[in-house]
């Protein structure tokens, strides 16, 4: 009889926590996703030239890890700094050669292979989920020309409230959130990423993040403080922008301080709030963009734009930044350095105008009321 009724009380602590979970998770945002493993060393069966294997796990999709030979047999692979439960693995080609592939893990010394195919996917590559010391692909097909990888990518298990819960696109910050170093990536599609990886609330604040073809939301004053993008998609031209900011409401700042961009854009920092301001300070950008702002002629008027330690290399096609004379924007720009810079090139503060319905550019302008920048503003970066 006590066993009964032990049980019983037994049975009625775990209906208990059935009814409590649900609210236990919603106390807890916590999800479940894929996040980059950090590999501590990186090797393959051979490299051409200077193209080695250190150059597929540098953050750059503008360098590669290229093989000497297209025969059946190259490989690249990635071990790990602790043993980590892998989910998933990335591979960018610049070009597509590979055909015929397998994937490898690493297990007390011994390589066993766990997927094959043909043909590298766009997004990432799926595994079993499997305990790993690291993760190689292996070519099993001549290629067309010696195998190429700009990135190779381990994904394992992790939670952390800066994850998309499942279901869902974004992450919505009310708030302070730092991710501690997180890197974060959305699947890589052919027009850029469909949604906001994160959507900031009015005055919140996201750190300490890499977002890999990827955006951020912004509804209102917004503060971003070491965030780093990376387009490393392959199919993508270019991305459209790494901030998206709108309000009805006037007075709102965006704030970047530090952080990088790397890749090809658009413009980077898109807003859409009236009598509103975009800070940027100590950002470091490289790869190709039209221009760090950008909208369309109807968006809204009397924006400030403010860089100040901002460092630029790569490629910028029109204006670092763009001033709508007509609409009464402003530019401020101090200690600003740009690789190989030139006077001219790229232009520094480019006023614009609309005549007959078309935005047309009117050229540099210098300590203006529209362009508080000077030429002792901007230096060529060293080296």
């Amino acid at each position: 009889m006590r066993d009964a009724r032990a049980q019983q009380r037994r049975w009625h602590r775990f209906a208990f926590l059935l009814l409590l979970l649900p609210a236990m998770a919603l106390q807890c945002p916590l999800a479940l996703a894929d996040v980059v493993v950090r590999g501590s060393n990186i090797t393959a069966s051979s490299a051409a030239g200077a193209s080695g294997a250190m150059q597929a796990m540098d953050d750059n999709p503008d360098t590669r890890w290229e093989a000497d030979s297209a025969a059946p047999g190259q490989w690249l692979a990635i071990t790990f700094q602790t043993p980590a439960l892998l989910r998933a693995v990335r591979v960018s080609e610049p070009r597509p050669r590979i055909r015929g592939w397998r994937i490898e893990v690493l297990g007390r010394g011994t390589w066993q292979p766990v997927l094959s195919g043909i043909g590298i996917p766009r997004d990432k590559i799926v595994l079993p989920p499997t305990w790993a010391e690291g993760v190689r692909i292996v070519t099993t097909s001549p290629a067309e020309g010696a195998p190429m990888v700009s990135e190779f990518a381990a994904w394992g298990s992790g939670t952390s409230a800066c994850m998309p819960l499942p279901g869902t696109p974004s992450v919505t910050v009310v708030g302070d959130l730092d991710c501690a170093g997180l890197t974060l990536s959305q699947p890589c599609g052919k027009s850029g990423p469909a949604a906001p990886l994160f959507v900031l609330a009015d005055g919140a604040r996201l750190r300490n993040t890499t977002l890999i073809d990827s955006y951020v939301s912004c509804d209102g004053a917004c503060t971003l403080e070491n965030v780093n993008w990376r387009n490393n998609c392959p199919t993508l031209i270019q991305q459209s922008a790494v901030i998206q900011a709108y309000a009805d409401q006037g007075n709102k700042d965006v704030n970047i301080i530090g952080g990088s961009a790397f890749g090809r854009y658009g413009a980077l920092f898109r807003l859409n709030m009236p009598d509103s301001a975009l800070n940027l300070r100590q950002f470091v950008f490289s790869g190709y963009a039209e221009s760090l702002n950008g909208y369309p002629v109807e968006m809204a008027s009397n924006l400030r734009i403010r860089l100040d330690e901002v460092s630029l290399a790569g490629a910028i096609r029109g204006a670092v930044v763009q001033v709508r004379l007509h609409k009464g924007d402003k530019a401020s720009i101090r200690r600003l350095r740009i690789a190989a810079y030139k006077p001219g090139t790229p232009l520094i503060c480019n006023g614009l105008r609309v005549e007959r319905e078309h935005l047309l550019s009117l050229g540099e302008q210098w300590q203006s009321d529209a362009c508080d920048v000077g030429p002792d503003d901007v230096k060529a970066a060293p080296g």
